[in-house]
């Protein structure tokens, strides 16, 4: 949903995430221009970051699906509980 809150094409921005990450030792949301020199994509996500993780909050819990899908996950591999990890993990970065 970042493109949505910066004006941009999904393709604008790389964003990557993880449960636990091992030089922070918690959960982690990286989001990087895909703009060679960058045009400000990644310091509006950091501005409008809060907003953004409630948004997608919203998506996931007005999702009917059970383990994520591609209406409010995005590609989803077999056999991860994708919508509850994400869940987590926003919950868990809205918190701190």
């Amino acid at each position: 949903l970042a493109p949505i809150f910066l004006m941009c094409d999904s393709n604008d921005i790389y964003v990557n995430t993880a449960i636990s990450e091992p030089t922070l030792r918690q959960p982690a949301i990286f989001l990087s221009d895909a703009i060679p020199g960058g045009v400000g994509l990644a310091e509006g996500a950091y501005i409008a970051f809060t907003e953004i993780l409630k948004a997608c909050l919203e998506q996931l819990d007005s999702c009917g699906c059970r383990e994520g899908c591609p209406s409010c996950i995005g590609t989803v591999k077999k056999g991860i509980d994708a919508k509850k990890l994400t869940k987590y993990l926003i919950k868990d970065l809205l918190n701190n």
